[in-house]
């Protein structure tokens, strides 16, 4: 496959959780070549590759390993899409936000934070079913690059998410103390708790 140009990548662990199987097939299935970046260096992780992985692996199918430093840069900012087909309720997704900071829309399935992650029709496509992967792939290609980086840069600076996650802790704080103020609590049950044995 060309340095310069990847039609789509996967990122993560060798685990069935991270759907890496099923990357490769909605991309075999769109005509589209990918490249597998994944750990895979635990012993579940060998077995995933050797049961799942390695039979796929072919013509427009690239087994890259582990990929660190300029390399993991370098990949999602070439390729054209992150294909992250999820089979877990996935708690956050830094892949996917290393990817749309570099200006690449991500291919996936609804699970966990996904639709909180990618803005489906802005910086990626999200979808219900492996089946619908193929004509993702082909679709995504009609989004803008810009609007990937710029949601990032928008929404998920650090600054931007404390201020988020500050927000979040008044309002359920407000929602506890009711009307009237909180009341102050003694903390000396809590420190005597802390206190060794005499």
């Amino acid at each position: 496959m060309s340095d310069t140009r990847v039609e789509s990548f996967f990122l993560g662990r060798c685990t069935p959780d991270k759907g890496m199987h099923l990357a490769i097939d909605a991309a075999v299935a769109a005509g589209r070549e990918i490249e597998l970046a994944a750990k895979c260096s635990e012993p579940a992780e060998h077995g995933c590759f050797e049961a799942e992985i390695k039979p796929r692996l072919g013509p427009g199918v690239e087994w890259l390993g582990e990929v660190t430093g300029e390399r993991r840069k370098e990949l999602p900012a070439r390729a054209r899409c992150l294909l992250f087909p999820l089979q877990w309720e996935e708690p956050f997704g830094r892949v996917m936000i290393e990817a749309m900071v570099c200006g690449t829309p991500v291919v996936t399935l609804r699970r966990g934070w996904v639709p909180e992650v990618v803005v489906d029709g802005v910086t990626g496509l999200v979808r219900d079913d492996v089946t619908e992967l193929p004509e993702a792939v082909e679709a995504v290609g009609a989004l803008d690059p810009r609007a990937c980086r710029e949601h990032v840069v928008a929404h998920v600076q650090p600054e931007t998410m404390a201020a988020g996650h500050e927000a979040v802790y008044r309002k359920v704080i407000d929602a506890a103390a009711g009307p009237g103020p909180i009341a102050p609590r003694s903390v000396e049950p809590v420190r005597e708790a802390m206190l060794p044995a005499a």
